[in-house]
């Protein structure tokens, strides 16, 4: 079975273009909002680092009902972690559920106070929006996804971890388990810490400079739910195509 990513376009997406075109009239713009995203790896050879930083812009229409949607675009690369194997760890933008991780991971940065869009008028909402992304992008504490004392469920809502076997082969690339690195690295690798920052700094390019040509795709075995309808039963083998957007958004 060939089970491709869909990375492309959310009804968000669809609609930021098309509300920027009316900003101030119809549609409000906020600040975009830059994060670092840093990957730390323990290797046998003392820790190694990689990061990226990744941009979003946010912006949502005043008008309700069908057109009262919100958008939002993403800028920037996966991170890159060079090892001491001669292979690097990619952290991609999405993650097994979500092909805009990369915009909806600064949720994860507490807000007090607002656990939930207020129910109201949609200036309230408008806001209440605006209000949350100026805290978050003020607020420049380094927020931990993976590490020491964050609970090890929260593994599966992690984005993507890949690596290229043969980093000229598009074909081999391989789904790396953030808990267990030793599995396709060997011993004495393991995730540190997964976080990410508020930061001012340049939007990070030129990941394309680090991989082979795309397309891209992989070879696993099959672990999901069984499906006689799909033909899909554990132990299977089944193909990826994963879309060049993976790794790099907006550049």
């Amino acid at each position: 079975m060939n089970r491709r990513f869909v990375l492309g376009v959310s009804l968000g997406l669809a609609l930021l273009p098309f509300l920027a075109g009316c900003n101030g009239v119809t549609h409000e713009s906020f600040e975009p909002v830059r994060y670092r995203l840093t990957a730390m790896v323990e290797t046998p050879e003392g820790l190694r680092s990689g990061y990226s930083v990744i941009e979003v812009a946010w912006g949502m229409s005043r008008m309700s009902g069908p057109f009262g949607g919100s958008g939002y675009t993403i800028k920037g690369n996966a991170a890159a972690v060079d090892l001491p194997s001669g292979q690097t760890l990619f952290v991609l933008l999405r993650s097994a559920d979500d092909a805009d991780w990369a915009a909806w991971v600064i949720n994860d940065i507490p807000v007090p106070g607002q656990n939930q869009s207020p129910a109201g008028d949609r200036a309230a909402q408008i806001a209440s929006q605006k209000q949350r992304l100026d805290f978050i992008r003020a607020n420049r504490a380094i927020h931990y996804l993976w590490g020491s004392d964050v609970p090890k469920d929260r593994g599966k809502y992690l984005p993507y971890f890949v690596r290229f076997r043969d980093i000229a082969d598009p074909k081999s690339m391989e789904e790396l388990k953030p808990d267990d690195l030793e599995k396709s690295f060997g011993k004495g690798y393991a995730l540190k810490s997964l976080t990410i920052q508020i930061t001012d700094e340049p939007v990070t390019t030129g990941i394309e400079k680090r991989l082979p040509k795309p397309p891209f795709s992989r070879t696993y075995v099959y672990e999901g739910e069984e499906s006689e309808t799909l033909g899909l039963h554990k132990g299977k083998m089944v193909s990826d195509v994963v879309e060049t957007e993976a790794f790099s958004r907006g550049i």
